[in-house]
This record gives structure tokens, C-alpha cells and sequence, in this order.
């Protein structure tokens, strides 16, 4: 197949990949922050730091593997490696298919999780509201039929076992 225009083409890639790689970078990055409140009821504790060091760990770990994926296949399908080579027809149109599909699947499998992902800015918003409730002094027992019911879907656990009593006869 031959354009008339390829720089048309290529415009039209570069929105398309732009785009996509903005949806694949910013769910993570959107969803990120509220994470460690759903720890917070849990645990009592605030560990915002520890999550942004894993997240960041996996991002970059992620990167890595990513790179080393990509230069075994390109391996596997005879990539020859150095400068002005020649590649085979089917070197080039594997790793056209190889560098578009794969970050399209990766893309889709991104928003098939973030769409299942139960935490969102209105569970966020019920879960912070009901840690500032009991941050305030307020009684487990007065918990909202919604509170409850969000804060146990995100956690995972009853919400008889959230928002641990503070260890009075800790030593500090």
C-alpha cells in the first residue's frame, strides 16, 4: 500500500499514540493518590510515602521489562543489529506489528482494569469523609449504611476491623 501523503500518516499516528500513551499514563497517575487512603482505614497509619516508592519502582521496573520484551522479540524475528542494514520485508512488518499492537493490547488491558477498579473520586470522597469522621472522634457505631458499604468494598475487609483502635500503652 502506498500514500500519497505518508507526512498526513504519520500526523495522524503521532495524535493517535500521544493520546493513548496520555490515557495509559494518566489512569495510574489519577487513580494513584487515593490509594494509600484505603490503607489509612485500615491500618490508622499514613503511608502515602511508601506507596509513591512503589509506584514508582513499578513504573520503572515496568519500563525495563518493557525494553527487554521488546529487543528479545526483535531477536526472534532476525532483527539485524548495526548501522545503514538492510532489513528483510518481514523484519519490517513484524516489528510494525510488534510495536503497534502490543502497546494497543496493553492499553486495552490498562482500561478494562481501571474500569473494574472500585476506587473513583465518588468512593474516594465517601472513604476520606469517613476517615475525617473518625479522625475527629467519631464512634464506629454511627458509620453510614454507605460509609460501610464502600469502605468494605475497597478494602476487603469488615468494617468492624477498619480504623484499629490506637495502642494506648505503645511506647513512644
Amino acid at each position: 500500500m502506498h500514500f500519497q501523503n505518508p507526512f498526513v500518516i504519520f500526523i495522524f499516528i503521532t495524535i493517535v499514540y500521544q493520546l493513548s500513551r496520555g490515557v495509559l499514563e494518566f489512569t495510574p497517575w489519577n487513580v494513584f493518590p487515593f490509594i494509600p487512603d484505603v490503607d489509612r482505614i485500615i491500618t490508622r497509619e499514613d503511608k502515602a510515602g511508601t506507596y509513591a516508592a512503589v509506584m514508582t519502582f513499578f513504573r520503572k521496573s515496568t519500563g525495563a521489562l518493557a525494553t527487554w520484551v521488546a529487543g528479545i522479540l526483535l531477536q526472534q524475528i532476525g532483527y539485524v543489529a548495526g548501522p545503514a542494514t538492510q532489513q528483510p520485508e518481514q523484519v519490517k512488518d513484524a516489528i510494525a506489528i510488534i510495536f503497534f499492537f502490543g502497546p494497543v493490547i496493553m492499553i486495552v488491558i490498562a482500561l478494562i482494569v481501571a474500569l473494574r477498579f472500585k476506587l473513583n473520586k465518588q468512593t474516594h470522597t465517601i472513604l476520606k469523609n469517613e476517615i475525617h469522621r473518625l479522625e475527629a472522634g467519631g464512634s464506629k457505631a454511627d458509620v453510614t449504611p454507605e460509609a460501610r458499604e464502600v469502605a468494605e468494598a475497597l478494602t476487603g475487609h469488615p468494617y468492624e476491623s477498619l480504623w484499629p483502635e490506637k495502642d494506648t500503652d505503645a511506647k513512644v
